[in-house]
């Protein structure tokens, strides 16, 4: 899924690496299939912030998701917008998903470093 995508680029290799080693079936022809392409997929969504499902998990459906990041830079969540193909120009909605995102994490940062419970401290 997007969010799943989303989720997992933005975690460590603790919660990546089973994942990449778990059996990857077909749910459609467009579903990733293959590790590599999984970790090509992933660098892509690093790079760009966004993360997209093509019709991966269920045909006709598509998705453009991001994660909400942490301070350290880990994922804690993820805002997606899901919807038919032939209605939802994924393209659109990228900018307010990214933004949404990044207001939601830098809240959740902003509660986190003012709190006396932080962690490290």
């Amino acid at each position: 899924s997007g969010l799943g995508k989303a989720i997992l680029a933005f975690s460590d290799e603790a919660k990546v690496a089973p994942v990449l080693a778990a059996p990857m079936p077909a749910l459609t022809s467009a579903t990733i299939t293959s590790p590599a392409m999984l970790l090509r997929e992933l660098d892509t969504i690093r790079t760009h912030g966004i993360a997209y499902d093509r019709g991966e998990g269920s045909a006709g459906i598509v998705c453009v998701a991001a994660p909400v990041l942490d301070y350290e830079g880990h994922a804690v969540a993820a805002i997606s917008i899901t919807g038919p193909r032939q209605r939802l120009r994924v393209d659109r909605f990228e900018a307010a998903v990214r933004t949404t995102a990044l207001g939601i994490g830098r809240s959740l940062n902003t509660a986190i470093l003012n709190s006396p419970r932080r962690p490290g401290h």
